[in-house]
């Protein structure tokens, strides 16, 4: 016997894997940043707020309103929490070294 799920069960199954994702924080800080930046059409604006949501309760910091840093790798969560909401063409993963305001970011992070 063979069971197959239907587009809404694939889907229903990607949403409970999104909801339950979670980044795994090594032991030590690369000492690098993840700067999270999208710009997102107003079309698009239920998907741009359930983006925001989903990455504050990962526990990013939000610099702007379309701008989050992480210091963890975290780039695979971010595009599937992306594909998920069907912006994923709207969005880019920045890795940088050097910010000009870590010190707030390392208090925020507890590094």
């Amino acid at each position: 016997m063979t069971l197959r799920l239907t587009k809404s069960g694939e889907r229903k199954v990607f949403e409970i894997y999104v909801n339950d994702l979670k980044i795994n924080k090594p032991k030590e800080w690369d000492k690098n940043w993840r700067i999270l930046i999208f710009d997102i059409p107003v079309k698009l604006n239920s998907a741009r707020t359930a983006l925001r949501r989903k990455v504050k309760d990962l526990g990013f910091y939000q610099f702007q309103g379309s701008v989050w840093f992480y210091p963890y790798p975290c780039e695979d969560e971010i595009l599937t929490i992306a594909e998920f909401f069907k912006v994923s063409e709207y969005i880019e993963v920045i890795t940088a070294n050097k910010i000009l305001h870590e010190e707030e970011l390392r208090k925020y992070f507890k590094l």
